[in-house]
Order: structure tokens, then C-alpha cells, then sequence
């Protein structure tokens, strides 16, 4: 026996389901595409890093913070040992990511080798580009 009363609102229910269901998958797609572009710039980073690039990190700078920034004096006497991530990339919101690294280093001209904990925040600019910067200063290597 068939009821012509429950057949509408059961309708209208599987269809709001469908439609809460594809807009949550929608978002984690973008989600997921600003996070592949995170690793992208995170990668470019790293490498800068490890190959003892340091002066290059600052074009990774906001715009507004780079203006803002100094070169640090005496990079050229810094070579780097390693870089482990401590804390993988985290999105906060779509325009925001947070990362902690370990970097190790030596000081050439001491043959002193220390470690920092780099706290990493980064933002994205929310224009069609989607260019993610470094939100906080480049640590000081001594």
C-alpha cells in the first residue's frame, strides 16, 4: 500500500541530503586544491633552505612584511644540515597554514652548529592566483 502523502517529503529530504552532500564535497576539493598549492610553495622553500639559499626565503615574504624586512647580515656564513619538518602543514581556514621545522645549521667561521624551531604561518591571497606567502619573519640564523 502506497502512501502519495510521505512520497513528497521523502523526496525533498533525499534531495537535501544530495545537495548538503555535494557542497561539503565541493569545499574539500578546494580545500584540498589550496593545500596542494601549499606543498608546492612549502617544497620551493625547503629547497631554497637546504641548498643554503637563505637570501632567495625572503621573496617568499608577504608583500607587505618583505617592505618591512632586512636581509639578514652574515648568511653567507651559514650552511644548513637539516631541515626536518616537525609539524606537517596545517590549513587553518582556506587562506591560512601553519608548519614548525627543525633547521639545523653551521656557523662556518666557528664550526659552531646550533638548531632553531621555525614556526612557519602562511597566507594566501584570495585572488584568482591563490599565491601563498610567509606571514611572519625568516628566523635569524646565529
Amino acid at each position: 500500500m502506497e502512501y502519495p502523502d510521505m512520497k513528497l517529503p521523502l523526496i525533498r529530504l533525499t534531495l537535501s541530503i544530495v545537495l548538503l552532500v555535494s557542497l561539503a564535497g565541493c569545499n574539500k576539493v578546494k580545500s584540498y586544491q589550496s593545500g596542494v598549492d601549499l606543498g608546492s610553495v612549502l617544497s620551493k622553500y625547503e629547497t631554497m633552505i637546504r641548498w643554503g639559499q637563505l637570501e632567495q626565503t625572503y621573496g617568499f615574504l608577504e608583500p607587505e612584511l618583505a617592505a618591512k624586512s632586512r636581509l639578514q647580515t652574515g648568511l653567507d656564513n651559514v650552511r644548513i644540515t637539516g631541515y626536518q619538518v616537525v609539524m606537517r602543514a596545517v590549513l587553518l581556514d582556506e587562506t591560512t597554514a601553519t608548519q614548525t621545522v627543525k633547521i639545523s645549521f653551521v656557523l662556518k667561521d666557528r664550526q659552531v652548529e646550533r638548531s632553531i624551531i621555525d614556526e612557519q604561518q602562511w597566507v594566501s591571497d584570495e585572488e584568482e592566483t591563490r599565491h601563498w606567502w610567509r606571514a611572519n619573519p625568516i628566523p635569524e640564523y646565529r
